[in-house]
Order: C-alpha cells, then structure tokens, then sequence
C-alpha cells in the first residue's frame, strides 16, 4: 500500500511505502469494533467476525491476529 503528503505551503511531497521493508502489512481482525452500526455492510461485518471468533485461532486471543502468510486456508 502506497500513500502520499502533499504540503502546499511548502511544496512538499512526501512519499510513504506501506507494508515494504520489515513489515508487512497485517489483516484488519475485528472490524466490527472499529465501525459503528451506520457503516454499509456493518451486519456482515459483525457477523463476519462472530465466525472468525470461533475459529480458535491462538493469536486472535490477544485481539490482533495470524499475518497474511500464517492464515489459515480453507482447504487447511
């Protein structure tokens, strides 16, 4: 993921790489409590994350999750 600061008082440009270098970008677990009830989609999401809860996945214990490469696959 790639993101960009432009500063127009300075006309400074400031180039940011996401996910590149030592860390890689991480799986946003337990959506539902970032979003309120007003958010598209906020029932799919919450259900989505009651399936995920039953998973028993050991590092969704401690609120954070598995990286992209450590998620279990369907045909796991």
């Amino acid at each position: 993921m790639k993101g960009l600061r432009l500063t127009c008082a300075s006309a400074l440009s400031i180039f940011f790489n996401y996910g590149y270098g030592d860390y890689d970008p991480q799986p946003l677990y337990w959506k539902s409590r970032l979003i309120d009830a007003s958010f598209p989609d906020y029932g799919k999401q919450e259900s989505f994350d009651k399936r995920l809860s039953g998973l028993n996945i050991p590092e969704l214990a401690d609120g954070h999750g598995p990286s992209l490469g450590g998620c279990p696959r369907e045909s796991d």
